[in-house]
């Protein structure tokens, strides 16, 4: 063999040998790009994106706006308050009665009786006034017996003229109706009754005293 024909073999072998190599290259980095993607860790999911609406805020009303709602709320405010009477009337006192009231006790009006002392007769040595003070001073019983009567007849009025006798200790005796013109008869056996129950200071000398007596009754004003 001559060298031409050496050359052209080397190089022939060369050419299959740096084939060979190049293919081992490219056979290894493919092997290594496969173990590569395979060890390598899936990409993360993408973050999701939520849309969230802004908020509403509130509108303000404007200054004039506001100023014209409360003047109308004060407006509408002050129409629908009551207003209070400027001079209520004043209610009774407390265990009074109102006129015309009825008194629960009797189940009739409600009167302030009169009781008034007559022209008194005194026969005796005994002062006049002595007596009729000492009278007066109980009018309070014979308005009881008074009372009695208006709880049927609230018209019930006129005279009971009680005539008696101080005998000389100062005690009342001879009790006698004197001529009475009030019309219930109870009442005046009432007034004439407790006559009896007075007591007077001792005659002078010891005598006795006669007196006739008259008190005048009227119902008064109903209250």
């Amino acid at each position: 063999m001559n060298g031409s024909q050496n050359s052209w073999v080397m190089n022939t072998r060369l050419r299959i040998a740096r084939h060979h190599l190049l293919g081992a290259t490219s056979l290894a980095l493919a092997v290594a790009a496969c173990g590569h993607e395979a060890s390598a860790p899936p990409p993360a999911a993408a973050p999701v994106q939520v849309e969230v609406a802004p908020a509403k805020t509130q509108s303000q009303p404007t200054p004039g706006a506001a100023s014209t709602g409360s003047t109308e709320g004060s407006k509408a405010a002050a129409s629908t308050t009551p207003q209070s009477d400027p001079d209520p009337m004043p209610s009774p006192a407390a265990g009074s009665s109102a006129p015309g009231a009825s008194d629960p006790a009797l189940g009739r009006p409600k009167t302030t009786p009169s009781l008034r002392q007559g022209a008194t007769t005194v026969t005796g040595k005994l002062p006049p006034e002595v007596i009729q003070r000492i009278v007066r001073q109980n009018f309070g019983r014979f308005r009881l017996c008074y009372e009695k009567g208006l709880a049927k007849n609230v018209n019930l009025g006129g005279r009971v003229t009680v005539k008696f006798t101080i005998d000389p200790t100062g005690a009342v005796s001879h009790l006698v109706d004197g001529g009475s013109d009030l019309s219930d008869k109870d009442v005046v056996a009432c007034v004439v009754q407790a006559f009896s129950n007075l007591s007077f200071p001792t005659p002078e000398g010891g005598g006795t005293v006669a007196v006739a007596y008259p008190i005048i009754f009227a119902p008064g004003t109903t209250k």
